[in-house]
């Protein structure tokens, strides 16, 4: 895992990458990176393949960041995979919450979350147990399963992180998905982390929407609002395959109806949306599409109180150099 600082004008003038993590018989995969502005260093998290979750602390306000303290274990399976880790932080707690998605065979997949604690001493330190995020079976709406590709961000106003996947009835294979919701304590340390046992961001499963996918959260502000995107596919629709980018407003209280960023013409596969917030009610979402049989670019747009800012989504190329 490499890492590069920016800023707002583009990458330092002298920066170099610096390598996160890594040895020549290791194979580390899938990070994600939150910044802790109170101490203004970031906590990347990434698999040790197959079946270990690791973190990183690094120095931010250097021109060329610096490793804090060596990679430390967040948790280590003695069996199953695990996959697409994610990662959020609170000011009000100076705590992060790391979410994955683990793999234990015949179709049991499952979210497991961690808290963090940041020590100042360059490695984050774990509070309390291992969570299970999803599948959930208590409750008046228990949910069984396969759930995947977990994101998660923090609601300052709630104190609480909401955590969103996908997924997957029992015996439907390969299709459909659905996207749930789940949210968590502020805080780990104050007995059951769990808010409730969750609830359905998207699940309308029939002849249009086929399967929904690889849902992204971000938190917005303006009334207590997180933003969900995320991908949905219609294989086999009339005139073609469709595939749309969503976005679903999501408070404590609601879920709203869908708003469509982006809709393919039949030729071109939307895939993997993320999003991000300021947290005063703007966020931008930003997914890959097929430009062609062989290319794919990225494409964005700035959202904001679930209306676009601009009337046409923008594409553009990243270059990572």
């Amino acid at each position: 895992v490499y890492g590069g600082a920016g800023h707002p004008g583009g990458l330092f003038p002298d920066n170099k990458d610096i390598k996160i993590s890594g040895e020549q018989d290791e194979d580390h995969t899938e990070p994600a990176v939150v910044h802790n502005s109170d101490d203004d260093e970031y906590l990347v998290v990434f698999v040790d393949t197959p079946r270990r979750i690791m973190g990183q602390m690094v120095q931010a306000h250097e021109k060329t960041p610096a490793l804090l303290g060596t990679a430390f274990t967040i948790l280590n399976y003695a069996s199953g995979n695990v996959y697409t880790p994610d990662v959020a932080w609170t000011g009000m707690h100076n705590s992060f919450l790391a979410v994955w998605h683990r793999d234990r065979g015949a179709g049991a997949d499952w979210i497991h979350a961690h808290y963090l604690h940041d020590a100042y001493i360059g490695s984050a330190q774990k509070y309390g147990s291992v969570v299970k995020v999803a599948p959930y079976n208590e409750g008046e709406d228990p949910l069984t399963g396969s759930c995947r590709t977990p994101s998660v961000a923090f609601d300052t106003v709630e104190d609480n992180f909401l955590v969103v996947f996908a997924h997957q009835e029992p015996g439907a294979n390969p299709v459909p998905y659905s996207i749930h919701g789940t949210r968590l304590k502020g805080r780990g340390d104050q007995g059951n982390p769990l808010e409730g046992y969750g609830f359905p961001i998207e699940t309308t499963l029939n002849a249009e929407y086929d399967t929904h996918n690889t849902p992204s959260v971000g938190y917005c502000g303006v009334d207590n609002e997180m933003h969900v995107v995320y991908a949905t596919a219609d294989i086999g629709a009339a005139g073609g395959d469709l595939y749309r980018v969503y976005d679903r407003k999501v408070t404590s209280k609601s879920v709203s109806s869908k708003l469509e960023v982006n809709k393919g013409d039949g030729s071109q596969i939307l895939q993997i949306p993320t999003i991000i917030g300021t947290g005063d009610g703007r966020c931008l979402a930003a997914w890959r599409y097929q430009k062609s049989s062989t290319d794919w670019d990225i494409a964005a747009q700035r959202i904001a109180a679930q209306k676009f800012i601009f009337d046409k989504f923008l594409p553009f190329i990243i270059n990572p150099q």
